[in-house]
């Protein structure tokens, strides 16, 4: 091999690992969201931390959006009603992150990339992946693997407390999955998809405030708050509130959806770790390790079959 056709190789090496640690380092935002969050609700009240974090990122939103929004498209009810799925998103993962493991919220998060298909199917006459009803059933038998730490013998650590969590957890996964395919569906209408991030920020601020508000949350524990746990809430606002999205498309951009895909259940694992670091959160038997190698398996194989074959219309 010559040394240009060497340096060649070199330089490929080195773009793809780049490409994958940036891909890598996107979804290891998600994955430490469920987990900061939950850390920050010990001695933070839920809607005013939501609501502050909210309204440090509009601005920047703002900043990112304002060449492609107008205030017609501000007013717009199709964006408003892409809001009000982002709300119910955010909302019911609180709610969830309040009453149940960190861990939980996250797997069921991740059924999102089997229901945005199941969604896209009924709403936009989409034909399924081939394997979607199959992947969803061997995630579902993971999680529920993960959850139960035993399948002989069914406990929920916080019984009926952790069973309504997985119930806000789960309409939170599907509100995010009908919010998905409705993107998709609002910037294949030419809208460009930096406008439909701008107007849900706004939404989730002022919808969290209120929630605040009326709930009669104080602003007390922010004066109490110990130094290293502002850090915690400095990494949770940089990383994940406004990082998450805006590394993720540039990870997406820097390479291609396949990969990006693949490494989606990436998000799991990181959960797992921070969660056994941060939040005490562990995993205690083998059948949650199982639980586990096969939600990983069956997200790896389904989301790069899904990115290589894109679903088409159904005639």
């Amino acid at each position: 091999m010559s040394i240009r056709a060497a340096s060649v190789v070199t330089h490929q090496q080195q773009s793809d690992a780049g490409t994958i640690l940036l891909s890598l380092l996107a979804h290891s935002g998600f994955g430490l969201w469920v987990v900061l969050v939950k850390l920050l609700l010990q001695y933070l009240p839920p809607f005013r931390l939501s609501g502050l974090s909210y309204t440090i990122a509009v601005p920047i939103t703002f900043l990112i959006a304002r060449r492609y929004l107008t205030w017609h498209d501000f007013w717009r009810a199709d964006l408003w009603l892409l809001s009000g799925m982002t709300m119910a998103r955010s909302v019911f993962k609180l709610l969830a992150l309040q009453l149940t493991l960190a861990t939980y919220v996250q797997l069921l998060d991740l059924s999102v990339p089997f229901l945005a298909p199941i969604v896209a199917w009924a709403l936009l006459r989409e034909r399924m992946p081939a394997g979607t009803l199959p992947a969803l059933a061997a995630t579902s038998l993971g999680s529920f693997l993960v959850i139960t730490k035993d399948p002989f013998d069914v406990q929920l650590p916080h019984g009926q407390t952790d069973a309504l969590g997985l119930g806000f957890a789960l309409v939170s996964s599907a509100a995010m999955a009908t919010g998905i395919v409705y993107t998709r569906w609002l910037t294949r209408r030419k809208l460009p998809s930096a406008a439909t991030f701008f107007q849900p920020a706004v939404a989730l601020s002022v919808t969290y405030w209120l929630l605040s508000a009326a709930s009669g949350e104080s602003w007390r524990p922010f004066g109490s708050l110990a130094l290293e746990y502002w850090l915690v809430y400095a990494v949770y606002i940089g990383i994940s509130v406004i990082g998450g999205g805006l590394i993720q498309a540039l990870a997406i951009s820097r390479s291609n959806a396949s990969l990006y895909a693949t490494l989606l259940s990436w998000r799991l694992v990181v959960a797992l770790i921070a969660g056994w670091l941060l939040v005490a959160e562990r995993l205690t038997t083998w059948w949650q390790v199982g639980g586990v190698a096969i939600v990983v398996l069956a997200i790896t194989l389904y989301s790069r079959r899904q990115a290589l074959h894109q679903p088409l219309p159904r005639a």
